[in-house]
C-alpha cells in the first residue's frame, strides 16, 4: 500500500507541474482518460495532454489524492483537484472539484488511469 500511497503522490505533483513526469509514470502504451479532455495514449499523448491542453486552459493547480485502496493491481483514491481557468469569460475563475481516480497497474507503472 505505501507503494501506491507514494505512486498517486507522484502523480498529482507531477501531473500540477510537468506533462514529461507524469508521463513516465506511465507504461509505454499507458493510458489516461481525462473526463474532460478524453483518452490519451502512450507517453507523448500523456505528455501533450499536460503541457498543451491543461496549460493552455488553466493555471494554479492543485491536486490531492486521500483514502487509497489497493487490491491485485487495481487502486482507488478519493481527488480534490483545483485549477485557475485561463478560458476567455472565465478567466481567473478558481475551479475545485472532487472525484474518484481508478489506476490500473502493470508493475509499478500506470496502465490506465481513468
Amino acid at each position: 500500500m505505501t507503494d501506491f500511497i507514494n505512486l498517486t503522490n507522484r502523480f498529482c505533483q507531477a501531473a500540477c507541474t510537468s506533462g514529461a513526469e507524469l508521463a513516465m509514470l506511465f507504461s509505454e502504451s499507458g493510458t489516461y482518460h481525462d473526463g474532460f479532455c478524453g483518452e490519451f495514449i502512450g507517453r507523448a499523448a500523456i505528455t501533450d495532454m499536460i503541457d498543451n491542453h491543461f496549460r493552455r486552459d488553466a493555471e494554479g493547480f492543485i491536486w490531492k489524492m486521500s483514502e487509497p485502496a489497493m487490491s491485485d493491481g487495481i487502486g482507488y483514491a478519493r481527488y480534490r483537484f483545483g485549477y485557475t481557468s485561463k478560458i476567455a469569460g472565465r478567466t481567473g475563475t478558481r475551479v475545485v472539484f472532487a472525484g474518484m481516480g481508478r489506476f490500473r497497474l502493470e508493475g509499478d507503472l500506470i496502465a490506465h488511469y481513468t
